[in-house]
């Protein structure tokens, strides 16, 4: 999901963000007016509880157009118990990762969904059509044994004496069996015996 975010923002064009810092009276009275004033002039209006400080937010997609409408917005709107304390400057950088950074990022988590994707425990078309092969013999009554090894499926007409199989699923009233090879365990207590 996040690739898809990055990739497209990577279209959009950088932003920057300009801040003003404004200074509150000590007997200041209600700032909702003002804040829904900044509001309506896409400036977004911030402080820390207890402080009389304010930072007044605006973004844009060019740095000296960000800075000049939060100090047009200042110059204009404040009330009388406001005090300016900082002129908003000119952003030199964008805010977040550059455009390449993004191209990157975004790439680069479409690859790991690729991956994923292709990863899945989806079947693949080959394995489709032993399934389909072992659903027609079963339908037409025959026992047919649908094996899981090593990750792919085998249709097993004929098994060896000694296999040892774990049943998973058994479909159409046992014609259709769906199993997986087990090792053998005396093979493994014998592997154990012998490298000790």
């Amino acid at each position: 999901m996040a690739s898809v975010i990055f990739l497209t923002l990577a279209l959009f064009p950088a932003r920057y963000a300009a801040v003003g810092r404004v200074l509150l009276a000590p007997a200041h009275g209600d700032i909702g007016p003002f804040v829904v004033k900044a509001a309506t002039f896409d400036m977004s209006v911030s402080g820390e509880p207890g402080s009389r400080v304010l930072a007044i937010e605006h973004w844009a997609p060019e740095p000296g157009a960000a800075a000049d409408a939060v100090n047009a917005f200042l110059g204009a709107h404040l009330t009388a118990d406001m005090t300016v304390i900082d002129q908003a400057s000119v952003p030199y950088s964008p805010v977040g990762p550059n455009r390449f950074l993004r191209m990157v990022w975004g790439f680069l988590g479409l690859m790991l969904l690729l991956f994923l994707f292709v990863r899945s425990g989806k079947l693949s078309p080959p394995d489709r059509s032993i399934v389909r092969h072992a659903l027609r013999f079963a339908k037409s009554g025959e026992r047919t044994l649908l094996l899981e090894n090593g990750g792919r499926l085998v249709l097993a007409r004929e098994l060896d004496a000694g296999t040892r199989l774990k049943i998973l699923a058994t479909f159409f009233g046992g014609s259709l069996v769906v199993a997986r090879t087990v090792a053998d365990p005396r093979r493994r207590i014998a592997k154990t015996v012998a490298n000790s």
